[in-house]
């Protein structure tokens, strides 16, 4: 998909513990937690063993470079998506 572009629409992080610089990886989990005709939502979890250090949600829109616009998901777009897909972020929601 990053051949023909992808624009991110909106992002949105829950910091949760500090996350300090150490020699040690971290895990980011990534899946999809929503999908339209254009668009879907990817979710993220940043974490060790032990720690959950941030949560994000990212809008994620398919974008046509040559034509300077979104454009719809392909069916193999969405057939990848789709088998990605898992239930919301646990993020705690603004009022």
């Amino acid at each position: 998909m990053l051949r023909s572009g992808v624009l991110l629409a909106r992002q949105e992080i829950e910091y949760l513990e500090q996350l300090v610089y150490r020699p040690e990886p971290i895990l980011i989990d990534m899946w999809v937690t929503a999908l339209g005709g254009a668009s879907w939502d990817m979710g993220y979890t940043i974490r060790d063993e032990e720690v959950v250090f941030a949560r994000a949600e990212s809008t994620l829109v398919a974008f046509d470079i040559a034509a300077q616009g979104a454009r719809r998901l392909t069916d193999e777009e969405r057939a990848a998506l789709t088998a990605r897909q898992g239930g919301p972020v646990p993020m705690r929601r603004r009022r």
